[in-house]
């Protein structure tokens, strides 16, 4: 598991919480966000909230929304690989539906846009970025 505790260390762990901040907050008035926190928002966590737009039915039991971009995000839905015993031999995970992320994956989320353009962010250097998260 220790990819697990890779990601834990990572702002991906710490995605939904980043958006209780003042300035998330401001960023969403700004943006015209009416919910009532960027929190709760589905533009917000189309990239902050990992399955934040599917029903619950569609989550597997335990499965938080409140843990932010998790592996399902960019390793694909891991309802039939994501248990140990099965993680432990990545070709029969892999036969199971995990993916590799790649550049593109990123790129879902770490684009430009309006948001991160007021924190004044520079832009996403992909190559720098994944030493930091590749596991």
């Amino acid at each position: 598991m220790g990819q697990y505790k890779a990601w834990l260390g990572t702002k991906h762990a710490r995605t939904w919480v980043m958006l209780q901040r003042e300035v998330a907050k401001t960023i969403g008035r700004e943006m015209g966000i009416r919910a009532s926190s960027p929190q709760y928002s589905g533009v917000c966590l189309e990239c902050h909230g990992t399955a934040a737009n599917h029903a619950e039915d569609f989550r597997a039991d335990g499965f938080h929304v409140e843990e932010g971009v998790q592996c399902e995000r960019c390793h694909g839905p891991g309802g039939y690989h994501a248990s140990a015993d099965i993680m432990r031999d990545k070709d029969r995970a892999k036969s199971l539906g995990l993916r590799k992320a790649t550049k593109e994956d990123c790129l879902v989320c770490h684009k430009a846009k309006p948001s991160h353009g007021v924190l004044g962010r520079p832009s996403f250097d992909f190559d720098k970025s994944w030493s930091k998260i590749k596991h």
